[in-house]
């Protein structure tokens, strides 16, 4: 969907993280702010999420996850923080590790406590997609 049919729908459902203190407002400022450093396109939007697909990112993709975590902190917390267990789980099941999981997590130090905003950070590279949701 175009931004302003993103705007329109976000404010239509009243998208929000209302468990961490952010409002419709705060989303829609957000999406305007970087609205104006990159170029990106709204894929999906209900009562408490946002999906994204940024077609530029800024220069220091490092800066802009940890942005993107503290506006949205489950991005990391609830998703790219417990690819360890993730993994894990692929592992005692025997199962292969997804192509697209295995690129993504090469080479992380799973014992180091930033791996999540790593993770963030490469799939931002990778794909551009994130999905900021608030539960």
């Amino acid at each position: 969907m175009n931004y302003d049919e993103a705007i329109l729908k976000i404010r239509e459902l009243g998208t929000n993280g209302c468990n961490y203190d952010v409002s419709t407002d705060d989303v829609l400022a957000k999406l305007d702010e970087w609205s104006l450093k990159i170029k990106f396109e709204v894929l999906e939007v209900t009562q408490d999420s946002v999906t994204i697909h940024f077609q530029t990112l800024p220069k220091d993709t490092a800066k802009f996850a940890e942005e993107i975590y503290q506006f949205c902190p489950d991005t990391v917390d609830q998703h790219f923080g417990c690819f360890d267990e993730m993994i894990e789980s692929f592992t005692e099941a025997d199962e292969d590790i997804p192509e697209d999981v295995y690129q993504l997590i090469e080479g992380v130090d799973f014992s180091d406590e930033n791996y999540g905003l790593i993770l963030l950070e490469r799939a931002l590279k990778i794909d551009g997609h994130v999905q900021l949701w608030w539960d």
